[in-house]
């Protein structure tokens, strides 16, 4: 019975959608024109080639040789495979969702073990300098060198959460890593393209998505601007970080909330990082937790520098028009939203729901 309703609700809650669709038809295809412009120019340039490359250190057995090399301080310190300083440093240096797809790659290669690899998820799926030095602070707050402390605030705060939520020592001897066998350099080139094209296409799917989502946000909320920010920082990175730098916060508030949500990384890249482990198996749980926590320690740390530093620049983006809202739309998706959040509300005995 549980699940017929489930499902009834399901299927209102995608007519609510195709009808919001149908009435803002512009706006939905704006936002997908927007999020393949995005993908295009800035994500697949700046994923694509590091998945290619992640891929062919696994198959080359790189991977291990760089953890032997550079990693023997990860089982001290995190507790975790001294190959773990792969994604580590891969996730700093390409930005989410690079660092969880790594350690998708050294798990399914047999390079770590599952609770490292879970361990290892905690901390080192993480934001690019990218986005801090070029995005935060060179177009959004006029300073290349605020983005350069963000970024450094952003490397501490990830390294504290994975020495916070770093576990029980592990025993040792309990995993060794598979040997990696030599293949042919074309196979594997061959096989980590192919394996990068197929992630890159999921990301890039729900990048259109969320562009989709956000833009819908964009026009029920055009209003309240602070609340607009912090709802876009939660589903999505970039356009999040745009709304909070636009919108009317204290300097000393603004600064720590770019900072907690570049930790964040919002929904859409979550849904990226579980896509590409998808068959691990490994699970999120604790995931949420580490960014959550991460989130807090960013904008805690930001906060002395946020009330040393003066905004001695003018904020790049201003803020936008948007269509008049519509109350429809936004009642019809609140009705299916609340019905499947009302079933998954446990009730009575399970036995009994059951008959």
């Amino acid at each position: 019975m549980r699940n017929s309703i489930q499902k009834s609700a399901m299927v209102m809650l995608c007519f609510a959608a195709l009808l919001l669709f149908a009435l803002q038809a512009d706006a939905v295809r704006n936002a997908v024109t927007g999020g393949l412009k995005t993908c295009a120019g800035v994500l697949i340039p700046a994923l694509f080639p590091y998945f290619v490359l992640t891929n062919l250190l696994v198959r080359s057995g790189g991977a291990g040789a760089i953890g032997e090399k550079f990693g023997r301080w990860m089982r001290p310190v995190f507790r975790v495979s001294n190959a773990a300083v792969l994604p580590l440093i891969l996730g700093f240096f390409g930005g989410y969702p690079l660092g969880a797809k790594t350690i998708g790659e050294l798990y399914k290669g047999g390079a770590i073990s599952k609770d490292d690899a879970q361990k290892a998820l905690l901390f080192c799926n993480n934001a690019g300098p990218a986005l801090f030095i070029g995005v935060i602070g060179g177009s959004l707050l006029g300073s290349a060198e605020t983005g350069a402390l963000l970024f450094l605030i952003h490397i501490l705060s990830a390294l504290l959460t994975g020495f916070l939520l770093r576990g029980k020592k592990a025993q040792a001897g309990v995993f060794a890593p598979a040997e990696t066998k030599a293949i042919p350099f074309s196979s594997a080139l061959i096989s980590s393209v192919s394996e990068a094209a197929k992630t890159m296409v999921t990301v890039c799917a729900f990048v259109v998505t969320f562009s989709v989502i956000c833009e819908l946000v964009t026009l029920w909320f055009s209003g309240e601007p602070i609340l607009l920010a912090l709802l876009r920082a939660a589903l999505e990175l970039t356009g999040g970080c745009i709304a909070l730098s636009a919108a009317p916060i204290a300097w000393a508030i603004k600064l720590p909330l770019l900072s907690a949500a570049a930790a964040w990384g919002g929904l859409s890249v979550h849904l990226q990082s579980m896509a590409t482990l998808h068959e691990s198996g490994l699970t999120f749980h604790r995931y949420f937790i580490a960014k959550s926590l991460q989130s807090a320690l960013s904008g805690i740390l930001t906060v002395p520098f946020a009330l040393l530093l003066e905004p001695t620049f003018a904020v790049a983006v201003q803020p936008q028009r948007f269509a008049p809202f519509s109350p429809f739309p936004w009642l019809a998706v609140s009705f299916g939203l609340f019905f499947l959040i009302f079933l998954q509300i446990p009730t009575g005995n399970s036995e009994q729901s059951r008959l």
